[in-house]
């Protein structure tokens, strides 16, 4: 497991790239500088908030994107989600959930990808400690490394703590989720190298039987 940590934390994350998006529109709208020649606003914010990595895989129209996405928006802002005060990233995820829960095509996944997105804006920063969210591929990777055939969608961080030491809650969470075709119970299956080719700047991960490219920029 100490090389898969090694390999995901030695190359750049998509997860860290969306972040330090959303914070320089944050920057841009509390202190009314242009991005781009465009006057970024609290809705701006609020939309790359929700239009996170997964919003993109949704089986919508242009149109109904557009509509999720105001009406998400228009949610967000109702229930002043920036001034809501949440006490941990569990109170923060209830608060989303209560502002958009109720919308159609909003699962746990995108309530999970919004509040991880508002929670790195506030001050101070809001990010879950206490649980590990799993969801989608996460949770298939959780299953897979602990042995359960059910999960509940959020697990306490410390039943992860021998396989990922120190690591922050929500990197286990992308990296259950990104490595989870190469685990096996308790750790990593027999086999897995990593090697980096000089024409190729992501990684690759070989096995037995295959040889996959995994790239960490793109979360599941």
């Amino acid at each position: 497991m100490k090389t898969i940590i090694r390999h995901y934390h030695s190359h750049p994350r998509g997860m860290i790239k969306e972040f330090n998006i959303v914070k320089a529109l944050y920057s841009a709208a509390c202190n009314n500088t242009l991005v781009n020649g465009k006057t970024i606003t609290i809705d701006d914010v609020l939309e790359k908030c929700f239009t996170g990595n997964h919003f993109r895989y949704l089986h919508l129209t242009a149109q109904q994107r557009l509509n999720l996405t105001v009406n998400a928006v228009n949610a967000l802002k109702s229930h002043n989600i920036l001034n809501s005060n949440p006490v941990d990233f569990e109170d923060l995820y209830d608060k989303v959930k209560l502002a958009i829960g109720s919308l159609n095509q909003v699962g746990r996944l995108i309530l999970y990808d919004t509040t991880k997105m508002i929670g790195h804006i506030l001050t101070p920063q809001i990010v879950p400690q206490k649980y590990v969210y799993t969801q989608s591929g996460a949770k298939t990777g959780a299953k897979i490394l602990l042995g359960k055939k059910r999960m509940s969608w959020r697990v306490p961080v410390t039943e992860f703590q021998q396989l990922f030491p120190n690591e922050q809650s929500i990197y286990v969470e992308d990296m259950l989720c990104i490595y989870k075709k190469y685990f096996t119970l308790n750790g990593v299956k027999k086999g897995v190298t990593f090697s980096n080719g000089n024409n190729n700047p992501n990684p690759n991960i070989k096995t037995r039987c295959c040889n996959n490219n995994v790239n960490p920029k793109s979360h599941c």
